[in-house]
């Protein structure tokens, strides 16, 4: 679900209007792919409803009320609600998600430093990196799945241009199986 806050009343300022994007943290899009043809075996993911894994504060979830209208025929029966994840289609939602994600990310910069370096250049909603042999994509894709595990994140739908590597990641279970 992606939420319209340009939506603005006549006169009025939209939510987006009134709020920050904040410093840009995520890597930039063609670093990210030419970095991801560098490799032999590429693979790529995305993190499962990325925005909805952040809370968002009790205090502040007021500014994120909308109006709910759940009997399509009565335009005067309604709810207010209040917003208490991060929604897609809030000006600052990339920087929310970027910041968590490298807040995260960081107690792991000396222990899985590859795999902290690439979550750090390489991830946004989607991961797209790669590796020269199939161990080391199979490395780094399994630390991944734990470092953000570890944030409540479910790093998923894995694809990769090797077979073995494919095969290796359904033998963990990181992958089903393909009709």
């Amino acid at each position: 679900m992606v939420f319209d806050a340009s939506s603005k009343g006549k006169g009025h300022k939209s939510l987006n209007d009134c709020l920050t994007p904040g410093p840009p943290l995520n890597p930039r899009i063609l670093d990210v792919l030419l970095r991801f043809r560098e490799f032999e075996y590429a693979f790529c993911s995305d993190i499962q409803g990325a925005f909805l894994t952040i809370g968002i504060a009790e205090e502040d979830r007021d500014y994120l009320r909308f109006f709910w209208f759940p009997d399509n025929q009565d335009s005067k029966s309604y709810k207010i609600l209040r917003m208490t994840r991060v929604p897609f289609g809030v000006t600052s939602s990339p920087f929310m998600l970027a910041a968590t994600i490298k807040y995260h990310i960081r107690k792991y910069k000396q222990e899985r430093s590859e795999a902290y370096e690439m979550l750090n250049s390489s991830l946004y909603v989607d991961l797209f990196y790669g590796a020269n042999t199939v161990n080391e994509a199979l490395d780094l894709s399994t630390s991944a799945v734990e470092i953000l595990k570890d944030a409540n994140m479910n790093l998923r739908k894995f694809k990769t241009n090797s077979e073995e590597l494919r095969n290796l990641w359904y033998e963990r279970g990181m992958i089903e199986g393909e009709d």
